[in-house]
């Protein structure tokens, strides 16, 4: 049910709410991993990928072989500060985050 509410929330653009729904979801399953991926994407989109990135780890260390996991979590360790294109360390530079599209959105 919280995970339902949040990717509703996520498709009206009411990103700050579907955090909440999102954690919620987590409380009742820490194991879901759909509610991970789109929580570490969410927080990203926000502009806060430093909080993304751990989210995002954790979807793909419950299910590796997930490429859109894997995909929104190079997205977001390349929107850390001093990051470069490749998610390595730039001093001083900032990687954009790109709007949610493609490859990039949440899983339904």
């Amino acid at each position: 049910r919280w995970y339902a509410a949040g990717w509703a929330l996520t498709q009206q653009r009411r990103h700050a709410e579907a955090v909440g729904a999102y954690r919620a979801a987590l409380a009742a399953d820490p194991a879901h991993q759909p509610a991970w991926n789109n929580l570490g994407w969410t927080l990203a989109a926000l502009g806060f990928p430093a909080l993304g990135v751990p989210a995002l780890e954790r979807a793909v260390a419950l299910r590796p072989d997930d490429g859109l996991a894997r995909a929104n979590l190079a997205w977001a360790r390349a929107a850390l500060p001093g990051a470069g294109a490749s998610g390595a360390a730039v001093p001083g530079a900032t990687a954009p985050l790109p709007a949610p599209a493609g490859g990039t959105t949440p899983r339904p």
